[in-house]
């Protein structure tokens, strides 16, 4: 078979039924330019001074796929793949496969809550500065004579009603008169309680002299009977002398 050592200059002239090299690899040492047709994968690859380049992948005549897995450099954002006018499904960013919410260090999305804080903040609001506090201005340290609280004591719930001291008239729930316990007995209290005690029966007469049993108190005007056994003698009735 004739071999050519130089270049083969066919002077625009076709080249009819011309079949390209067949190998099941690439050849190696390969120069810019130079192509051949793996019979493994079935494809016709060019060389373009770094790698071997998929010919179908690249716009070759005749249409076709290649394996995606085949295709080398492959860009990396929509520009990349010439695409100018689409939209992505999802943003790519810093927070992973999508965007994180925004920080105050960092941009992302924003959140639901941080919408609707947004949403109720009405239009024209302003950012207000307190400049003065009870009528004092500049760095103040408020205490209870600035609310009007200069009597009052900051005390805990288990020292203030320790052996409170009490001015004016405290007032207090009144009892049951048949309550026997640690409650406050109020003024309405010891009346009800000392009227309950007095007791409207006569007095008893004729019997043996006893303590007694009853808890009940006599009245001051009080009477007992006299007993009609017994006679009232005069002064005169013993000669004017006792």
């Amino acid at each position: 078979m004739p071999r050519s050592i130089s270049n083969l200059n066919l002077y625009q002239n076709e080249i009819l039924n011309i079949v390209i090299h067949n190998l099941s690899s690439a050849p190696s040492n390969p120069k810019k330019g130079q192509t051949y047709f793996n019979t493994v994968s079935n494809k016709q690859y060019v060389y373009n001074g770094s790698t071997w380049v998929d010919t179908m992948q690249t716009g070759g005549s005749g249409g076709g796929s290649s394996d995606w897995n085949d295709i080398t450099s492959k860009p990396t954002t929509l520009e990349g793949y010439g695409i100018t006018d689409a939209t992505p499904s999802t943003h790519i960013g810093s927070g992973g496969s999508s965007h994180a919410l925004a920080t105050i260090s960092t941009s992302g999305f924003m959140s639901f809550n941080d919408k609707s804080k947004l949403n109720n903040i009405e239009s024209g609001a302003q950012v207000n500065t307190v400049t003065s506090v009870a009528g004092r201005v500049g760095a103040i340290s408020l205490t209870s004579q600035d609310v009007d609280l200069g009597n009052v004591t900051n005390e805990s719930k288990e020292t203030m009603f320790t052996s409170p001291s009490l001015t004016g008239i405290p007032t207090a729930p009144t009892p049951s008169i048949t309550i026997s316990n640690n409650q406050i007995a109020t003024t309405a209290f010891v009346n009800s309680f000392l009227l309950n005690q007095i007791s409207d029966s006569t007095p008893l007469r004729d019997g043996i002299a006893s303590s007694g049993t009853s808890a009940k108190l006599s009245r001051e005007d009080h009477v007992h009977e006299m007993h009609p056994s017994m006679k009232i003698y005069s002064y005169k009735n013993f000669g004017g002398a006792l």
